[in-house]
């Protein structure tokens, strides 16, 4: 999640090792939602390390032995409706007040 572009962050030669690339544009609340609860909830058992880091990439944007087809679904219903990626992310994280949103 950043408010800069991804070529502005990384060189095209390393954004070609990627397996996975999701753009997304939307809110940086909605952003942030969608990335705390892949990563701290669906996929917290497939983050990285900072020593697992790969070839510059930030330890908290890649994730290690992934089913892809399941992880593509998953994104998908978080970019959908803003509404239900919330409700989710305030169940999971124990929020109880609008205004944190």
């Amino acid at each position: 999640m950043t408010t800069k572009t991804i070529y502005s962050r990384y060189k095209k030669s390393k954004l070609d090792l990627c397996d996975i690339l999701v753009y997304f544009n939307s809110t940086i609340n909605h952003c942030f939602q969608i990335e705390q609860l892949l990563k701290c909830h669906l996929y917290k058992d497939h983050i990285i390390s900072k020593s697992e880091a790969i070839d510059g990439f930030g330890w908290t944007e890649t994730l290690k032995n992934v089913d892809v087809k399941s992880l593509l679904t998953d994104i998908d219903k978080l970019t959908i409706d803003p509404k239900y990626t919330t409700e989710l992310f305030k169940e999971n994280f124990n929020l109880n007040y609008e205004e944190n949103f």
